[in-house]
C-alpha cells in the first residue's frame, strides 16, 4: 500500500518501512539474512530492541548458532521467558512465536517473515468509545479451582510514529539454512 492514514510514502518516503527480502527458495533465517533487514532499522545507538520469528524459522536460526552458543539467559530477559523460547541476536532476544507468518505456497516452499521492533517507537491506542469489554458472562470459576476467569476484549491499535526503526524481512524457507 501507497498511503497510510493519508500520508503518502511516495511523497513523505520517511514514512515507508525497512522491508528485505532474503530471496526466496533455498534462502533461510540465516544470521547474514536477518542482518540484511536489522541493519535497515538500525541507526547509531537507535536500533530494534526485538525479533519475532515463527518456531521453525527459531529452530532453523539456532541450528545455525549453536555452535556459537548464542542463547539468552533468564538474568537478561526474564519477562519474555515466560512461555516463549528466546536466543540472542545482536544483543537484542530474538523470540519464537506461532503467530509470525509461515506460508506454504503451491511449490511446497515455506515463506516467512522476521520482525525486527523497536518498542520504543510503538504503543497501543485504546479505541475512544470501547475500552476493555467482558465477554460470555462476566467472571467464572472453573471446576476445583480457586479463581476465576474471563474472556476480556481490547478494541485498539498498535501504532508506530516512525516506521524506519522498525524492518520486516521476508520470502524465506523457514526450515532452509
Amino acid at each position: 500500500q501507497v498511503t497510510y492514514g493519508e500520508i503518502s510514502k511516495s511523497t513523505d518516503t520517511w514514512w515507508a518501512g525497512n522491508v528485505a527480502d532474503a530471496g526466496g527458495a533455498a534462502h533461510g533465517p540465516t544470521y547474514n539474512n536477518l542482518m540484511a533487514a536489522y541493519t535497515l532499522a538500525h541507526d547509531g545507538d537507535i536500533k530494534p530492541n526485538i525479533g519475532l520469528i515463527n518456531p521453525v524459522g527459531f529452530d532453523t536460526f539456532m541450528k545455525t548458532q549453536q555452535p556459537q552458543q548464542q542463547y539468552t539467559t533468564q538474568a537478561v530477559t526474564p519477562e519474555l521467558l515466560a512461555g516463549f523460547r528466546t536466543a540472542m541476536f545482536n544483543g537484542i532476544p530474538l523470540v519464537a512465536d506461532k503467530h509470525v507468518p509461515t506460508e506454504s505456497t503451491v511449490t511446497a516452499d515455506k515463506k516467512s517473515r522476521v520482525y525486527f521492533l523497536n518498542t520504543n517507537y510503538m504503543d497501543f491506542v485504546t479505541h475512544s468509545s470501547c475500552d476493555m469489554v467482558l465477554k460470555d458472562g462476566g467472571w467464572k470459576e472453573p471446576i476445583d479451582q480457586g479463581s476465576k476467569v474471563a474472556t476480556i476484549m481490547w478494541a485498539g491499535n498498535i501504532i508506530t510514529w516512525d516506521p524506519r526503526r522498525h524492518a520486516v524481512l521476508y520470502d524465506f524457507e523457514a526450515d532452509d539454512t
